[in-house]
């Protein structure tokens, strides 16, 4: 079955592991943030108990979502038509994070995305706001719900925004880096490079940012691909040579960086209104 028009369409990729291939409407509002480029990084809940969260109105009503994905720094949670709580992006509140045996987890999140589905409902890209208190909260049970990655990725933006280019045998790209980390960096690029990546599997990056003392060369594996609209979101994971363990204490420093930024931007408090 084709997809709607102004729907993503799947991109003429080899079929392989590497590539996850998405569609539906755009996100709405503006550039999908952080959180929500991350959301091939985390850990999707397909098999096993269901995890839900449960979205408390002024009302006293209490409806309930399903996670579809998590990691420490949110969730992705899907509400049916009947119980969508038609929150707003920016908008902020506690949710309660049940599972099944499991401790209940009581966070404070803000609406980072507001996906409408085909079938009704909406599903929510939440920011979890108080990552210290999340820690607290999940016990080792909990654990592997969140994220498998051994790194935590952060967007880098405003005065400690990157620029980067991916090279290939025959071919290079300029791309927008969307999250990072020590060990890896998601890329967006257009259409043609990024099928062009996903073929050469393995990949060339010129990264360069502040405090990086110029550009470094990198080798990078392809790890994942997903279709947006009008680019690719790519996942590359930095080649553990000897040209890493040159650049490896700058990144690190950037990363450590980026963190004090997120979490200096999350204690200013949301933007928006509570739920």
């Amino acid at each position: 079955m084709s997809p709607p028009e102004g729907q993503a369409r799947s991109i003429p990729l080899p079929p392989a592991s590497i590539l996850r291939l998405v569609g539906g409407p755009e996100v709405r509002g503006a550039r999908p943030s952080g959180a929500e480029r991350r959301r091939f990084h985390r850990v999707s809940l397909v098999h096993g108990p269901t995890v839900r969260v449960e979205v408390r109105r002024p009302d006293g009503a209490r409806l309930h979502g399903i996670v579809e994905d998590c990691c420490w720094s949110g969730a992705a949670v899907r509400f049916g038509y009947a119980t969508d709580p038609k929150i707003r992006v920016d908008q902020a509140g506690i949710v309660i994070v049940t599972g099944l045996r499991l401790p209940e987890l009581t966070l404070k999140a803000r609406v980072a995305t507001a996906e409408p589905l085909q079938s009704g409902g909406t599903r929510y890209g939440l920011q979890f706001l108080e990552e210290d208190e999340l820690h607290r909260q999940v016990t080792p049970e909990w654990r592997r719900w969140f994220s498998r990655r051994r790194h935590p990725r952060f967007e880098p933006r405003g005065e400690l925004a990157a620029t980067l280019t991916v090279t290939w045998r025959g071919g290079e790209a300029r791309g927008c880096v969307v999250d990072v980390s020590v060990s890896g960096v998601g890329v967006e690029l257009d259409v043609g490079s990024a099928r062009s990546v996903v073929v050469a599997r393995e990949v060339g990056v010129l990264l360069a940012f502040p405090g990086s003392g110029g550009t470094m060369r990198l080798r990078a594996a392809v790890r994942g691909a997903k279709q947006g609209t009008p680019s690719v979101r790519v996942g590359l994971e930095f080649v553990r040579d000897t040209m890493f363990d040159t650049c490896k204490q700058r990144l690190e420093s950037w990363a450590e960086r980026l963190q004090l930024q997120e979490r200096a931007q999350a204690q200013g408090g949301p933007r928006g209104s509570s739920f």
